[in-house]
């Protein structure tokens, strides 16, 4: 399982991680540690099989602003993905139920109970559920992006020698 992100950051400061994968969500205090942007991180709509959205090929962002929207974040005050989906700071955002799940475990529970629909990383479609379905989300940016922490005075031979292996973005 995935640390969180400000676990990841101290587990690399403190020795006990060689090496961090995360989203770049509030990652907080990055100070003296490598930090390589890789990749965005493609989203899709979970949603359950009976919901409305769930018979569309696709599902856009103006579509999602309609329904209870389940976003993953670092912690319920974290916006970086829900920015990304609903730009507009002035408009109604009480249907969105901010989660703090990079993994996005907690939002398809809440959607797979009917609570609303929610934007995942689109790995996430390898969880197969019974009763939970995905669709592509078009319209949005990209999600957030995925990074590699390391230490910048690492001395590790096998840690310098994985990072060297791990292409370029």
């Amino acid at each position: 399982m995935v640390a969180e992100a400000a676990s990841q950051i101290q587990g690399v400061h403190d020795g006990t991680l060689d090496i961090g994968y995360c989203p770049n969500l509030a990652i907080g205090d990055t100070q003296g540690l490598h930090v390589t942007h890789r990749a965005p991180i493609p989203l899709s709509v979970a949603l359950r099989t009976d919901h409305e959205l769930a018979s569309a090929s696709a599902v856009t962002t103006s579509a999602l602003i309609a329904h209870e929207l389940i976003v993953f974040a670092s912690s319920e005050e974290d916006e970086t993905v829900l920015s990304r989906l609903w730009p507009a700071a002035e408009e109604d955002r009480s249907r969105v139920r901010l989660v703090g799940s990079t993994l996005g475990a907690l939002a398809l529970a809440l959607a797979l109970a009917g609570t609303g629909v929610a934007p995942v990383p689109t790995a996430t479609e390898r969880i197969a559920l019974p009763g939970l379905t995905y669709r592509p989300l078009h319209g949005a940016p990209p999600g957030p992006d995925l990074l590699v922490l390391s230490r910048h005075d690492e001395t590790s031979g096998a840690v310098r020698a994985f990072l060297g292996g791990v292409p370029a973005p």
